[in-house]
C-alpha cells in the first residue's frame, strides 16, 4: 500500500476520535502499559479471529485495510490489521483513543510478524498519523 493510501486512515479515523470528545475517561486505561498487555495474542491471526468473533467490534474494510472499532467506556479501541500485499503483513496495530478534559490521547501497540525494517516504517507512518489526528483535534 502506497503511504499515501496509508495517509487516509487519518481522515477515516477523524470522526471516531471527534465523537470521543465528549466521554469521560476510561480510569482503567493506564498510559503506561506496555504492549503485552495492550496485546494479548501471539499472531495477527488470532487478532483477526478474536475481532471477528467480538459482537462489539465494528468491521471496516478501507483500502484493502481491516479495521476495527470497539466503543469502550469512556475510549475506543481502533484495531487495524495490514492488507495482503502490505510489506509489512502480517501486521496488528492496535490504539486506544481517549479524551480527558478534551484532550485527547492515543495509546499504540503494534503487533508486526513481518520484517523489521518494514515493521518500524509501519509503526513510524501510524505514530504519524496519529500526531495529524491529535493536530487537528488540537487545532479545532
Amino acid at each position: 500500500m502506497k503511504p499515501s493510501a496509508i495517509k487516509n486512515i487519518e481522515i477515516f479515523l477523524l470522526p471516531v476520535v471527534i465523537s470521543l470528545l465528549g466521554f469521560a475517561m476510561n480510569p482503567g486505561l493506564s498510559h503506561a502499559q506496555d504492549s503485552e498487555k495492550l496485546i494479548p495474542f501471539d499472531t495477527v491471526e488470532q487478532v483477526f479471529d478474536a475481532m471477528e468473533a467480538n459482537q462489539d467490534a465494528a468491521r471496516t474494510d478501507y483500502g484493502g485495510w481491516i479495521i476495527y472499532n470497539i466503543k469502550n467506556e469512556g475510549s475506543y479501541t481502533l484495531w487495524s490489521i495490514t492488507p495482503e500485499d502490505h510489506p509489512a503483513n502480517p501486521t496488528a496495530i492496535r490504539r486506544d483513543v481517549v479524551s480527558l478534559d478534551g484532550v485527547v490521547s492515543i495509546q499504540m501497540a503494534t503487533l508486526c510478524q513481518a520484517e523489521k525494517a518494514s515493521c518500524e516504517t509501519l509503526i513510524e507512518e501510524f505514530r504519524e498519523i496519529n500526531a495529524g489526528i491529535k493536530e487537528r483535534l488540537e487545532n479545532k
